[in-house]
């Protein structure tokens, strides 16, 4: 049986996570542990004056209650910035910590101000509504539009106006003399308004300290254990790395928020060595709503001119992005994705590209699936979509007109990304064939007798994937059978399915006979974590690199055995066997493992059959991939209801197309969101939530999408060794402008030429009742 890429396998992970048998943090449960709640403030902006937990520490088993004077007191610091700006060439951005608990100021409602540890958890929520927080307040800045007005008292002394930082990238004056010239120019403005990731699991942490070791533990919900130990032990805590083990087991989704350390990372460790006990906190929904790093947020214009056959002479763009309260993580790198990314799949000769982020009193703003690049490739589609109407001519057409071409490989854009691949045009005729686009217009009529608007989007994306550096280890027991350790950490993606299979594939053994670890920094030397669709990329190719060391070391140990030399000794990949060409003596992988372990057999590296594989990716991997949309609207009551929906993607060599597929219907679904129902809500006067629940935060189901008709047409990424290319983020940065272009086209007889998101049913119904069609 052949095992490896491109194979259908199960997912090894469903069975145990189904059937209630996964290992979450709020699974954990450990001798004298104690629980823990959390006091936020409820003020947008403010001096805080005093903190009175006189009655708190009352309540029946309450063991303590922390502040930020004993956090001053114990040394306990706040977090940086992850990543700042000017470390990619941008305007530079100051390293502002978030505390860990207030000791001044609260600049945002959810901001940490105290936390009571009790017996129980429901001990510790009723101690902490007793908690009472004086502040003073100050006019707060509420939206991004307000931070870049002024309103408010500035919400960092530092940043008088709010700004964060600024880019800019192109050439302006080329850019003004190709205007200037132009057949025609079209622009648009949009608003992505802030959305949260919702996680399954919400966020939690379990502390552990060792006092006769001087060593804690941590078990917590991250994306990326090794980057949560560095920033702990070397911002907050002052320890040595090596004093903090940090674990996670089954995290359950991740989409961005979880990259980032918390302050409750914190302050579960410096709780459990404060009362002597473990300290568990799990975060409950109305909080996480108010307190998990928010997504998107963010604001743009996109005009592009044309010539008078439709190419694009040059393109400016502006944009500007809500950090929040604080620019936490990698808080830069959604504004710079968006910049980067908003070419699109188009030859864009000349750009003006500018933008600027901005402090707010709102909870901070993360990478959320796709972390910008959606908000860039919906500036560019929906400025072709613009144009197509101005001039009267096909969606279609004017994109055919505008792709870069396969000739063209590579191209450099003029926002400084190496595209290696694509075959936009054949990708785009792969998806309207399958989506029956001639079908299209019988399908409108017939839903026009019934009273019924029926509209079509086509949007077309690529994005960047694969980033910094990353490493696998793959070693045999002297069993043969194999461990595969890896950096990265799976929030329900299939890693240890998908690592697995494709070592199985490499090295011709049984995918049941290998085990994948991953999540614990002390089994785990280092890895950079999952994020940005980059653990395929670089895991798998770190993997691929140490499957080519382990063969070319089998060889030696084989050629040993069989009294031969190397170089006449070879290596099947389908049945795991090493075979001396010029004789019938052979031996399966497994053999030459145990071979490897034996007492006086010659040392390579080290003892047994192993590597360790480290890749770093020069320039990203770029998936890409068109989608077409019907969507039918509901005139009388605006209800909107997605009727098809196609997707054709080139993911590079696939090791798992289910995976991969699911994937895509999970961003689509994602994309669906953003467009129709999600938002988070704040009150425009005192900051406070009012997306407080699934009541008045809107999730999408099962029941709101179509089967997702999803295809593949793979086009090698020539940048890593296994010409991989990301699949977790595309469907998201693909589907939210083809969503728009397809509730636009429905509304045209109306007269309609754009919509605020979320395009809910009321605000469709209200559209076409106040449209010049009505």
């Amino acid at each position: 049986m052949a095992y490896g890429k491109s194979q259908l396998h199960k997912r090894r992970e469903d069975k145990r996570l189904v059937t209630g048998r996964g290992n979450y943090v709020d699974d954990i449960s450990l001798p004298r542990m104690a629980h823990a709640a959390m006091v936020y403030s409820d003020v947008a902006h403010g001096h805080l004056l005093s903190i009175d937990v006189a009655k708190a520490a009352q309540c029946d088993g309450v063991i303590a209650i922390l502040t930020g004077s004993d956090c001053a007191q114990d040394g306990i610091k706040g977090i940086r910035p992850r990543y700042l700006p000017q470390m990619f060439g941008f305007g530079e951005a100051l390293p502002i910590e978030r505390p860990a608990l207030v000791t001044d100021k609260v600049r945002h409602v959810g901001d940490r101000v105290a936390m009571v540890i009790a017996e129980t958890r429901a001990q510790a929520e009723a101690a902490a509504a007793e908690v009472i927080v004086h502040v003073d307040p100050l006019p707060a800045a509420i939206s991004l539009q307000a931070a870049i007005d002024g309103v408010g008292a500035p919400v960092h002394e530092a940043r008088p106006n709010n700004m964060a930082y600024d880019l800019t990238m192109g050439d302006v004056d080329a850019c003004e003399k190709a205007f200037a010239q132009a057949h025609s120019t079209h622009s648009i403005t949009y608003e992505h308004p802030r959305m949260t990731a919702n996680s399954m699991e919400t966020r939690g942490g379990v502390g552990v300290y060792d006092d006769v070791e001087d060593l804690y533990t941590l078990h917590t919900t991250t994306q990326n254990p090794h980057v949560v130990r560095t920033e702990l032990a070397n911002m907050a805590l002052g320890i040595k790395e090596s004093q903090l083990r940090v674990l996670t087991d089954d995290v359950g989704g991740g989409f961005g928020m979880k990259t980032s350390t918390f302050p409750e990372d914190s302050l579960v460790l410096w709780a459990a060595k404060r009362v002597g006990r473990p300290v568990k906190w799990i975060c409950n929904r109305r909080d996480s709503l108010r307190t998990d790093e928010h997504g998107r947020g963010s604001q743009g214009k996109v005009e592009i001119a044309l010539d008078e056959d439709a190419k694009i002479l040059a393109m400016r763009s502006y944009f500007q992005q809500d950090v929040g309260a604080y620019m936490v993580g990698a808080g830069p790198m959604p504004l710079i994705h968006t910049a980067r990314l908003v070419p699109g799949v188009y030859n864009v000769p000349i750009v003006d590209v500018r933008g600027a982020a901005y402090y707010t009193n709102l909870p901070t703003t993360v990478p959320f699936r796709g972390a910008g690049r959606p908000e860039g490739i919906f500036g560019i589609e929906q400025a072709l979509d613009k144009a197509a109407r101005d001039l009267g001519i096909s969606p279609v057409d004017i994109r055919r007109r505008n792709f870069i071409q396969p000739d063209q490989m590579p191209h450099q854009t003029k926002v400084n990304f190496t595209y290696d691949t694509g075959e936009f045009e054949a990708l785009m005729d792969s998806c309207i064939e399958k989506s029956d686009w001639a079908g299209f217009e019988a399908r409108k009529a017939a839903d026009a007798e019934q009273g019924l608007l029926r509209g079509r989007g086509i949007g077309l994306y690529i994005h960047d994937t694969g980033s910094m550096n990353d490493q696998a280890e793959v070693s045999f027991n002297p069993s043969g059978t194999v461990t595969v350790v890896s950096g990265t950490t799976d929030t329900g993606q299939g890693h240890k399915t998908t690592f697995a299979n494709q070592v199985a594939g490499r090295l011709g053994i049984d995918p049941a006979n290998i085990r994948v670890i991953q999540g614990d920094t002390e089994k785990v030397s280092f890895g950079r974590g999952s994020f940005a669709s980059r653990s395929t990329t670089m895991v798998g190719s770190a993997i691929e690199l140490a499957c080519d060391q382990i063969i070319e070391k089998g060889k030696f140990f084989a050629a040993m055995e069989f009294e031969v030399d190397v170089e006449t000794v070879t290596f099947d990949t389908e049945t795991g066997v090493f075979s001396d060409r010029n004789s019938n003596k052979s031996m399966t992988i497994s053999e030459v493992a145990n071979l490897s372990y034996r007492p006086y057999v010659p040392i390579t590296d080290r003892i047994g059959l192993s590597a360790v594989g480290a890749f770093k990716q020069i320039s990203p991997s770029f998936p890409n991939g068109c989608h077409v949309a019907e969507v039918v609207i509901d005139p009388e009551t605006g209800e909107t209801k997605i009727d098809r929906y196609t997707v054709v993607d080139d993911l590079g060599n696939m090791l798992n197309p289910m995976i991969c597929e699911g994937q895509i219907h999970g961003a689509i679904a994602n994309g669906f969101g953003e467009s129709f129902i999600e938002q988070i809500v704040s009150d425009a006067e005192t900051g406070d939530m009012i997306s407080r629940n699934f009541g008045t935060y809107a999730m999408p189901r099962a029941t709101d999408l179509p089967n997702i008709d999803a295809d593949f047409r793979p086009v090698p990424c020539t940048t890593n060794p296994g010409g991989f290319k990301g699949a977790g983020e595309g469907g998201t940065v693909g589907s939210i402008s083809t969503l728009k272009h397809a509730v636009l086209d429905a509304m045209s007889p109306y007269g309609v030429s754009d919509i605020a998101k979320p395009m809910t049913p009321e605000r469709i119904w209200a559209t076409l009742q106040n449209s010049k069609g009505h």
